[in-house]
């Protein structure tokens, strides 16, 4: 009878209780769990990734504080030592010729199943492995019937390593700030890979993110808010297939500027003039020179994502609309016909954003309040 394996991929940076929840299940399902990392090339723009040691010795350090240290789980550094890109296909080929006499499944989540027939030489890999899937949190996709697949019995926890990274910058101005370090960060981290985090300074820009909150003196109470709108900003990116770390570091960082000051940006040498802004775009510019001079982030898409996350605009990309909408739409927010939004959200942004807009604009109408040109821009753009 032919062992049964599975194989566990991903960048794991930084490996969390969502990843070592599904190996112990996995453990209890197959005879062997073989955790693959994936390589992470270096020469990424504005990559915020952990080096493959450091990003080794955390899943090193949590398996063992999970107690996952045992004969039928192995970490394979195939992909890492290979140095370069890796596809699937060929780690299940590797994998194959190690493992002859075993038949291998590949595990996945499901919201890697609509772009599944897009990996390389999915014809073949399919043929080589069964797609064993696990059901993300908040997300629902059949399995194609040209899938060799079954769906697991268990359930992926709601958690990601963009989010972690993003809980790191805030549990540092936590720190700083004097208040108590969140324990909602020990919800995701095990207390091994959260203090070598910690020690080894693992994510230092998400480190000085932190600093820098401290440094424009933001306000603990707005934070629910930073975490609502990073959580919704990830999982619309998961769904719309854009960058999970992108979206997660614009929705950090649209209202790092929420309570700067003039004398903020002289102390912090900001090249931005101030005299002509317009309140309504008073924060967002700022943090938008935040994130350009004092971080060096050059990613244009992430820039405009937090220059325009209030006023909106027409034609925005991707990111921008998840960005603004997240921080519109975020799970502490609370108005009449919220649900709606949220129910389209995930089904059509542009049709979202043109309900977010009728409903910012409806609020200035009753305020007597000016419309910002941008703003009515986009909801001609939308409408």
């Amino acid at each position: 009878m032919l062992s049964k394996i599975v194989v566990f991929g991903g960048s794991f940076d930084p490996i969390h209780k969502g990843h070592t929840s599904i190996i112990k299940s996995l453990s209890m399902h197959f005879d062997k769990v073989i955790i693959v990392p994936a390589f992470i090339s270096p020469f990424k723009k504005n990559h915020n990734y952990a080096e493959s040691n450091h990003r080794l010795k955390m899943i090193e350090l949590a398996l063992k504080d999970e107690g996952l240290i045992n004969q039928n789980i192995e970490l394979n550094t195939h992909e890492i030592d290979k140095g370069t890109i890796s596809y699937t296909i060929e780690t299940i080929e590797f994998l194959k010729n190690k493992y002859p006499n075993s038949q291998i499944y590949f595990c996945i989540g499901t919201e890697n199943l609509p772009t599944l027939n897009q990996w390389k030489d999915f014809e073949q890999l399919n043929t080589l492995v069964k797609f064993f899937v696990i059901s993300r949190p908040n997300l629902v996709h059949d399995i194609p019937k040209n899938i060799n697949a079954i769906l697991s019995p268990f359930k992926g926890l709601d958690t990601s390593s963009s989010l972690i990274k993003a809980l790191i910058a805030i549990n540092e101005h936590a720190s700083l700030s004097n208040d108590s370090k969140l324990p909602y960060i020990f919800n995701h981290l095990t207390p091994s890979v959260l203090d070598y985090i910690q020690n080894q300074n693992v994510y230092p820009l998400h480190k000085k993110i932190g600093k820098l909150m401290t440094k424009f003196d933001f306000n603990k109470k707005r934070i629910p808010h930073i975490i609502g709108t990073i959580k919704l900003a990830i999982n619309l990116a998961v769904v719309y297939n854009i960058d999970a770390n992108k979206a997660s570091l614009s929705a950090l960082l649209h209202d790092i500027a929420k309570y700067a000051s003039f004398v903020h940006v002289k102390n912090e040498k900001l090249n931005i003039d101030l005299s002509n802004l317009h309140p309504v775009v008073y924060h967002a510019k700022i943090g938008e020179a935040i994130a350009k001079q004092l971080l060096k982030i050059d990613d244009i898409d992430i820039l405009n994502s937090i220059k325009y996350h209030t006023t909106k605009r027409a034609n925005m990309s991707a990111l921008e609309k998840i960005t603004a909408l997240a921080d519109y739409l975020e799970e502490t927010r609370d108005f009449e016909n919220i649900d709606n939004m949220r129910q389209m959200l995930f089904i059509d942004l542009d049709k979202t954003m043109h309900l977010v807009l009728d409903d910012m604009i409806e609020k200035l109408n009753n305020k007597n309040r000016q419309i910002y040109y941008l703003t009515r821009e986009a909801y001609d753009f939308y409408k």
